[in-house]
């Protein structure tokens, strides 16, 4: 913020908070698209998961639910407190003014904006450098026929029309 020049315009309260920032690397973002994709396409979790709901004597409840645990391939049942399965789902609820997925603008399916015009223009407008690279077209080579004796070049004269019946009959001895 200090290198950029915004930091005497954060107000005072900000700096009050309690912040927990955890900033990563995250490849080419293959990860996180793999990671983000459940989310993005379905709710936090399926009724079908969901295998028993109790509800106890003194008020509370506990739900039992199935899972995958990541790297395997078999679900697991896991049990927790009402409350708990609450936390966690809401984890996956979004703000309000959030929308979940944008069909619109450049994320529309039928959209003509190309990828690498987009990462140009979202590198310009970040003030970084964009590298361009210019490469020639490639151009289709022609596969010549060569002679399998001398392997010279085959050329096409013309051809002649085949007819079963030109054929000599075989020989029957």
């Amino acid at each position: 913020m200090k290198r950029c020049g915004l930091l005497d315009k954060i107000i005072r309260r900000v700096w009050q908070q309690a912040w927990n920032v955890n900033s990563m690397a995250v490849g080419d973002g293959r990860n996180s698209l793999r990671y983000l994709a459940p989310y993005v396409f379905r709710v936090a979790i399926g009724n079908h998961r969901i295998k028993e709901v109790t509800f106890h004597e003194d008020g509370t409840g506990s739900v039992t639910f199935t899972y995958k645990p990541s790297g395997e391939r078999r679900y697991r049942k896991m049990t927790v407190t009402a409350e708990e399965f609450i936390r966690r789902f809401l984890q996956h609820v979004l703000p309000t003014g959030f929308q979940k997925v944008r069909h619109f603008g450049f994320m529309h399916k039928r959209s003509k904006i190309r990828r690498d015009w987009l990462s140009m223009l979202v590198t310009v407008t970040l003030n970084m450098v964009y590298v361009l690279i210019v490469t020639p077209p490639l151009i289709p080579v022609k596969r010549v026929a060569k002679c399998s004796e001398c392997g010279g070049e085959l050329v096409s004269v013309g051809y002649v029309p085949w007819k079963a019946s030109s054929l000599p009959a075989p020989d029957s001895s």
